[in-house]
């Protein structure tokens, strides 16, 4: 091998490199700036890049579509849930109110009682989602309906909701999705049982939903990518309604289970499964009933394809000429953000609406409550008027006892009025305000000692009225009775609960029950509301002497 000392020497270059010099310099003329060959390369890397960034925003459009149809469904969802639950705790409340209109009535009665029919048809108005209230007797038959007077003849004997009240205990029940037989249009039904004073099946009250209610509130919702929001009724997963219908229908069968809360599901590639929807459903609180929200892949498809065909025509524009696609790949970046930022205030400015129709139901659920609240007050007042007029000792007794009997449930009201939970009463707090009221009626609170373990103890409006009455009743024949010409005592009031099963005990340590006191045999008013009251509660009752020598009422339920 030469030396390559001897080679720089002498001027000379080393033969392997001027052997391999040509071939590179060669090849360096071929790529060298300015050349077909590096033009070549330049544009299928621009165009490799173009594609790139083109298949990544085409991809990126279709994710984020598939995101926003998640946060609209699941948003919608847990609103429009909780707008359902009160909505059918309105409807609730009329339930409770046609039932107690009919409650001393007998059925040949309640069939001919035009009074009666038109305050259940003014009441169905009063809320613009009830379609008509309806009257069944134990048998099925029909005995009074808001649709027409007399009534047109129909039996529910076959109905579902029907054979679900015939069993002792059923509570609000959601009825299948009908055929009116009367009015002939498709409806569902919102149902209690009636019970007669033993306890057996008298008969259901119920009202039918108009449907339309729903599909203009749900149309008017604007919700992006218009998704399908149905009613599904949790016993059996069957659908209430859905806004809008379509035809044929346009989704599959989305299976929620009956004891579920809330969930969702979506599509498993965002590319590759062109038929899956985005689901989310939410369970209604207290109710046997689920909101779904479904966005069709359609929906989602369609607004795709709208959005990607811009960035075709900017790959074939930018595959021509590199810096107008720069240009435009910023500007999109740019409207893209945008997008965002309104999609975003969109979703706000909908969840500030649901938000604000919320507030509003809680306000309507506050001023029924009280108005109940001062419609009684002003039957206390004229109860307390007429006995002021009233000459005779017996009649101004019994006036005052009605007196305190209509405070009671006043009590109810105000307390549901003025507390944050508008279904459910604080027992506690109510035997609290309850018990000064009557000390401070009858006189007793510098020698009769109050001892009150219920714990806490919630029960909703249509069990509360007749507790709180019983327990009117008891205390105020203790102060009257037990202790009298300023005897001292201790009136004591327990409740205890064990798995859903409860036991009030009311004990005073004063004279005692009155010899030949026959509690089963006892005919007195009194008597009668107590004994009518527990069995609203399917309860039962007992009276007896307490341990301390006073009297002891115990009633279970």
């Amino acid at each position: 091998m030469q030396n390559p000392s001897a080679s720089r020497a002498s001027g000379k270059q080393s033969p392997t490199f001027a052997a391999a010099w040509p071939e590179t310099a060669s090849r360096w003329r071929l790529i060298r700036p300015g050349s077909t060959a590096s033009t070549i390369y330049l544009s299928i890397f621009a165009l490799l890049v173009i594609v790139t960034a083109a298949s990544w925003l085409i991809y990126d459009a279709r994710r984020n579509l598939v995101l926003e149809a998640e946060r609209t469904a699941g948003t919608a969802a847990f609103f429009l849930a909780d707008h359902a639950t009160r909505l059918f705790e309105a409807s609730d409340l009329a339930l409770l109110e046609a039932t107690n209109a009919v409650e001393a009535m007998d059925w040949d009665r309640v069939a001919g009682d035009e009074e009666l029919w038109e305050r259940l048809r003014a009441l169905s108005e009063r809320f613009p989602y009830i379609d008509h209230i309806w009257l069944n007797d134990s048998s099925g038959q029909l005995r009074m309906s808001t649709v027409d007077l007399p009534t047109p003849p129909s039996s529910a004997g076959d109905r579902d909701f029907f054979r679900a009240h015939q069993e002792p205990g059923s509570g609000l029940f959601v009825g299948e999705l009908i055929i009116g037989r009367v009015t002939g249009e498709p409806t569902f039904l919102l149902s209690r049982r009636l019970s007669a004073e033993d306890g057996t099946f008298r008969g259901v009250v119920s009202l039918t939903i108009d449907l339309t209610y729903f599909s203009t509130f749900y149309g008017s919702l604007d919700l992006r990518l218009d998704p399908v929001i149905s009613l599904v009724r949790a016993l059996d997963g069957s659908i209430l309604t859905r806004v809008p219908l379509g035809e044929p229908q346009p989704l599959p069968t989305l299976p929620i289970q009956a004891d579920a809360g809330s969930g969702s599901s979506g599509p498993s590639y965002y590319l590759t499964d062109w038929h899956t929807p985005v689901h989310a459903f939410h369970k209604a609180e207290r109710l046997p009933l689920h909101v779904s929200v479904a966005v069709p892949n359609g929906n989602i498809t369609r607004e795709w394809a709208s959005r990607i065909w811009a960035y075709w025509v900017v790959a074939g524009v930018a595959g021509m000429a590199l810096w107008p696609l720069s240009v435009m790949a910023v500007r999109q970046a740019q409207a893209d953000r945008i997008a965002k930022e309104t999609l975003e205030q969109r979703v706000e400015e909908r969840t500030r609406q649901l938000t604000a129709a919320n507030a509003q139901l809680e306000t309507l659920f506050q001023e029924v409550h009280h108005r109940v609240k001062n419609n009684l007050q002003v039957i206390t007042s004229l109860l307390r008027l007429q006995a002021a007029r009233s000459g005779d000792a017996e009649t101004r007794s019994s006036l005052q006892k009605s007196v305190d009997r209509v405070h009671a449930m006043s009590l109810v009201h105000h307390l549901l009025y003025s507390s944050k939970e508008l279904t459910d009463v604080d027992f506690a707090k109510y035997l609290g305000e309850l018990a000064a009221n009557l000390q401070s009626a009858y006189g007793t609170e510098s020698h009769v000692r109050l001892e009150i373990d219920v714990g806490s103890s919630w029960f909703p409006l249509n069990r509360a009225i007749p507790l709180c009455l019983i327990v009117n009743e008891m205390m105020s024949n203790a102060f009257k009775h037990a202790f009298p010409h300023g005897r001292a005592g201790t009136l004591r009031i327990r409740l205890r609960e064990d798995d859903g099963a409860f036991e009030l005990r009311i004990e005073d340590d004063g004279v005692g029950l009155p010899d030949g006191f026959d509690p089963a045999g006892g005919k007195g008013l009194g008597m009668q509301i107590i004994r009518s009251l527990a069995a609203q509660l399917e309860g039962t009752v007992t009276f007896g002497p307490s341990e301390s020598g006073g009297s002891a009422f115990r009633l279970t339920f």
